[in-house]
């Protein structure tokens, strides 16, 4: 509990009382327990596709511009890519319009397809160029 010791007592209470309403625990007597609904709940989280390491791609000059719309429904997807793409280099210009170094790697595009959010995605090649 060394990770939580900053959380309050009420805090703390509040908390497994919506893991309890949502079926991923158990508890009784301050006895708490995780049910078969949170451990595959965990498991699914564990499956997530990875976060992308920043450490040769970020390096790259920036050429890209990556847009996307992705429902509602996909909150969560959606949050995801964003963090993906801070790993991966990106700055954000608004909250769905990122810009970065290209080429992307592979790994990222087949999460974007294992996750079906890359039609939801638009890239955009940047040069630069002299308009005025």
């Amino acid at each position: 509990m060394e990770r939580f010791a900053h959380a309050s007592e009420a805090t703390i209470q509040v908390t497994l009382s919506r893991l309890k309403k949502k079926g991923l625990v158990q508890g009784s007597g301050g006895i708490w327990k995780i049910t078969a609904a949170g451990l595959l709940h965990v498991r699914r989280k564990q499956h997530a596709p990875p976060a992308h390491s920043r450490k040769s791609h970020a390096m790259g000059p920036k050429n890209m511009i990556i847009a996307f719309d992705i429902p509602e429904k996909d909150k969560r997807k959606r949050n995801w890519l964003r963090i993906e793409l801070v790993c991966l280099g990106f700055e954000m210009l608004q909250k769905s319009v990122w810009f970065g170094p290209a080429p992307l790697p592979q790994a990222f595009i087949a999460s974007l397809e294992k996750l079906r959010i890359i039609p939801f995605v638009k890239f955009f090649e940047v040069r630069e160029a002299d308009i005025i």
